[in-house]
């Protein structure tokens, strides 16, 4: 309005936006995850992470993750000690015959010992269509 003030109360307003983004919830979505990938908040987040509120906010992360998929750090403990023991030797990569940086991806957790040898880069691509699958489906929560 002209003074400056809306018709409505705050929560109105609230309830209005909230409302607004459910509505537009595939929208919001891609927003957001082209806002992340901008060049000052990847900045603002390396920052952040070398402070010690970043770090404890790390760690607390990493815990939480452990505690929610039990069966996935499992899998990564048992197949981590079959390299060290040397049950397992590590392979090129499956797409580009890579041997630097070589990381065993997992494609069902309650078979810990069978994995797929990529490099680093396709592992990233491996789980960016994982993602993008799930994306699709009613896995995910509404924010």
């Amino acid at each position: 309005m002209a003074d400056g003030h809306l018709n409505k109360c705050s929560e109105c307003c609230k309830r209005d936006v909230k409302k607004h983004r459910e509505e537009n919830l595939e929208y919001y979505k891609n927003y957001d995850r082209k806002r992340n990938s901008l060049p000052h908040r990847i900045e603002a987040r390396n920052i952040y992470q070398k402070t010690i509120q970043g770090k404890n906010a790390g760690r607390k992360a990493k815990i939480k993750w452990k505690m929610n998929n039990l069966d996935r750090r499992a899998a990564h403990v048992i197949f981590e000690n079959a390299i060290k023991k040397g049950q397992i030797i590590k392979k090129p990569c499956e797409i580009c015959g890579s041997v630097y940086r070589i990381h065993g991806h997992h494609d069902d957790y309650t078979k810990p010992l069978e994995v797929k040898w990529l490099c680093s880069k396709h592992h990233k691509e491996v789980h960016k269509n994982v993602k993008r699958q799930t994306r699709g489906s009613d896995s995910i929560p509404a924010v």
